[in-house]
């Protein structure tokens, strides 16, 4: 992980997009527990999604321009306290130009909050605080640099202001803004039953049609999305109606939601975030995961474990290595395990030289060369480039492990692995890959910044994918942590062969959970089924046995026609 720093309200705004959320925690061991699992997978199979239970909806996508009309069906109790409607305002710890919220008041009116504050108005003159349903709109037109508001089709107020188009690359929130991710803040104490956006000014006219017969067409290209949402929030994903992909997903600020029903599975892989802070400053939560893993092996079916990196928080501290060792030696005969090297696995947290006294000290070649899963390294003696083999469910895999920035010898050497073993799939763990924002890499992520910018032969992100990732037909899943996300972020890439690659960033170990959650123990668990080549990914506390957020349980397809090793 990079150093610590607080998360921005821009990674907050990670979506997986195209996702299927399935919850899907498995169930506790003994009888009893199972019980009460049942009990509760039943009481959340007829749970209602509402913003009363902490529920709000994520558009996939960020708009590329602020829109200029705003339509919502929305319900205020008459005692409400208001909220947002739809925003992506991230609060005054991180401010973007750009953000624009549209609000009800503590008192029941309509309120804009315009390009970051630059306009904040509140629209006078009608109270939709009354327990009904109400049709609101407000339009912005720019030629006259007015914005007004129509309540049931009938214009309530306008007030002037010549504000510019404001953009920004955080995708709307529904029923909350991201300043929940600061404070808790409390979603829209109301319901949103349809939300529909243009570009341009819409009429009056327009704006009765909407309310009277609902969105009948695209208007000339303006429309820029449809959401209906219903009375109550009972889907975990809505698309957007006239089919722009840019579609609606649930998720939650109540951070640990219930465990869920789990599907038919053969086999599974955990993907193990970095480990630093947990062996620093909660240590017990670092051993309790092992020793969840341990514990569950056989029950669950885990048939490997894939840490990615820091395994210490400072490298040149011996102690905190100790710590790293004897946890994940706790799996050593009992579920076999792979890691990797991170930047603060070097002695300064980031060495030019590579120097990593400790690493190899606790994680010694001896000892892990010995394994049977063991496969090669780079360099015999060093377990900063290795590569493991295993099989599951009848499927051959190969890991690549490959060091924080990895050398361009080193990724030519990964490529020889590659066609060496055409035969098995092939999962690619490094420490730094995928950003928050779901990018590869990105400005100031590379190892470049990390110390080994004399290191002529050191890469980037984008280059390891350019020079490996996307070379071989047989690599489909690259595992990486470093930059702290309170979301599991995924990507899909296509190979030159086209192959489809998935690549995950799980590193939730800095969290924001009321300022607490700093070395937390939530595990991504995959579960492989063979026949229909799913995964149902979890992201999973073994601390509190439950999910961590509901937009991180979901189920993707890995079939591929164009890896050899997979098929449809």
């Amino acid at each position: 992980m990079k150093n610590i720093r607080k998360k921005t309200a821009a990674a907050g705004a990670l979506l997986l997009s195209a996702v299927l959320l399935a919850g899907l925690v498995p169930v506790a061991a003994d009888n009893a527990a199972v019980d009460v699992t049942a009990q509760t997978a039943a009481e959340e199979t007829e749970k209602v999604y509402t913003i009363s239970n902490k529920y709000n909806y994520r558009l996939d996508d960020a708009f590329t321009r602020s829109p200029d009309s705003f339509e919502a069906w929305i319900n205020i109790p008459a005692n409400s306290i208001g909220g947002t409607i739809m925003g992506n305002f991230p609060g005054s710890k991180h401010s973007f130009a750009g953000c624009v919220n549209w609000e009800i008041d503590a008192i029941g009116r309509v309120r804009i909050f315009w390009d970051d504050g630059s306009l904040s108005y509140t629209f006078p003159g009608a109270c939709v605080a009354d327990g009904q349903w109400h049709h609101i709109a407000v339009v912005r037109d720019e030629q006259a640099g007015t914005f007004t508001l129509y309540v049931d089709a009938e214009e309530v107020s306008s007030v002037q202001s010549d504000q510019n188009d404001a953009v920004c690359d955080m995708a709307m929130n529904i029923g909350v803004d991201y300043r929940n991710w600061d404070a808790l803040k409390e979603p829209l104490d109301g319901k949103i039953r349809e939300i529909t956006i243009y570009n341009g000014a819409i009429s009056a006219e327009r704006i009765k049609q909407d309310m009277e017969q609902g969105v009948l067409d695209n208007l000339d290209g303006a429309l820029i999305g449809n959401w209906n949402f219903g009375d109550d929030w009972t889907e975990k994903h809505v698309e957007e109606t006239f089919g722009s992909g840019n579609d609606a997903t649930i998720c939650t600020f109540e951070k640990y939601v219930s465990t869920m029903p789990l599907n038919e599975y053969d086999y599974m892989l955990v993907g193990m975030p970095d480990i630093q802070i947990m062996g620093n400053y909660k240590p017990n939560n670092l051993t309790n995961m092992v020793n969840w893993i341990v514990n569950n092996a056989q029950s669950k079916k885990i048939e490997y474990v894939i840490q990615v990196g820091d395994l210490s928080d400072f490298g040149d501290r011996e102690d905190l290595y100790a710590v790293a060792a004897r946890n994940l030696s706790l799996m050593d005969g009992k579920v076999p395990y792979t890691f990797v090297q991170g930047n603060h696995d070097y002695d300064d947290n980031s060495s030019a030289s590579r120097d990593s006294e400790y690493y190899n000290k606790y994680f010694p070649y001896e000892k892990y060369s010995q394994r049977e899963d063991f496969g090669g390294a780079y360099e015999e003696g060093s377990m900063s480039n290795y590569y493991t083999l295993f099989e599951a469910g009848g499927a051959k895999y190969l890991v690549l492990n490959l060091e924080f920035g990895p050398r361009k010898s080193v990724i030519r050497w990964a490529g020889r692995v590659c066609e060496q073993y055409p035969d098995r799939r092939v999962i690619i763990n490094t420490h730094t890959y995928v950003t928050p924002e779901g990018t590869i890499g990105g400005e100031g992520e590379s190892a470049t910044n990390y110390g080994f910018a004399n290191n002529e032969d050191v890469t980037t992100s984008q280059q390891l994918f350019d020079g490996l990732v996307k070379r071989y037909p047989n690599i489909f899943l690259v595992l990486s942590g470093h930059h702290c996300s309170d979301d599991v972020v995924m990507r899909t890439d296509t190979g030159i062969h086209g192959n489809k690659i998935t690549s995950f960033l799980i590193d939730v170990q800095a969290m924001e959970i009321d300022g607490g959650g700093i070395g937390e123990d939530p595990i991504f668990l995959m579960y492989f089924n063979e026949e229909y080549k799913s995964i149902d990914c979890v992201f999973y506390s073994p601390k509190y046995d439950k999910c961590f957020n509901i937009q991180n349980q979901f189920t993707i397809s890995f079939a591929d026609e164009n890896n050899p090793t997979i098929g449809k």
